[in-house]
C-alpha cells in the first residue's frame, strides 16, 4: 500500500513536469539536477524509476506524449506542395529532357485541388488528342500543344504565361 501511494505520486510529479509546471513537493519524486548542474532544461524529466526512460523531443524537449511539433509541422507543410510558386499563374512549358528527344508540354502551378486537377488533364488531354499524366502537380502532354492549352486555360479563367522558347 505504501508503494503504491508512492508510485501514485510519483507518476503525478512526472506529469506536472513533462507539461511543464513545476511540481508541489519532491518528497518521493525523481529529483532533477537543475540546480547543481545550472541548467536550462532542468524542469524536464529524463529518467524514473517508476516508469522508466521517458521519451522526448528532439525539437521542443518535452515528452513525446505532450510534443506537438510533428503536428505542427504536418499542418504547416499540408496545404503547400512542392514545386512551382503559387502566385496564381499556370506557366507553360516544353520539356525535352530525359524523354528521349520527344517533346511534352507541361502544365506547372495550376491552383488547385487533386480532384480538379485530375478532370482538368483529362479535358486538355481530350482537347490537344494525346496522351499525358498528372503527375504532383504538373499536368504533362504529350506533344508541343502550348498554344491549345493556353486557349482553353485563359477561356476557364487561368491566368497563363509560357516559359522558355
Amino acid at each position: 500500500m505504501f508503494l503504491d501511494s508512492q508510485r501514485a505520486r510519483l507518476y503525478d510529479q512526472v506529469r506536472l513536469l513533462n507539461s511543464g509546471g513545476a511540481p508541489r513537493t519532491l518528497a518521493g519524486a525523481a529529483q532533477t539536477k537543475e540546480t547543481d548542474m545550472g541548467s536550462s532544461r532542468g524542469d524536464r524529466l529524463v529518467y524514473s524509476t517508476g516508469i522508466g526512460r521517458v521519451p522526448v523531443c528532439s525539437r521542443c524537449g518535452l515528452s513525446e506524449d505532450a510534443c506537438r511539433c510533428k503536428a505542427e509541422a504536418r499542418a504547416a507543410a499540408a496545404p503547400q506542395r512542392p514545386g512551382a510558386p503559387r502566385d496564381g499563374v499556370v506557366r507553360l512549358a516544353l520539356d525535352r529532357k530525359g524523354r528521349g528527344g520527344k517533346s511534352v508540354t507541361l502544365a506547372i502551378g495550376v491552383p488547385a485541388d487533386d480532384a480538379t486537377l485530375a478532370e482538368l488533364t483529362q479535358t486538355l488531354k481530350r482537347l490537344c488528342g494525346a496522351g499525358g499524366a498528372l503527375k504532383g502537380d504538373t499536368i504533362e502532354i504529350q506533344g508541343d500543344h502550348r498554344d491549345r492549352i493556353a486557349e482553353k486555360l485563359v477561356t476557364l479563367g487561368y491566368k497563363v504565361k509560357r516559359m522558355g522558347g
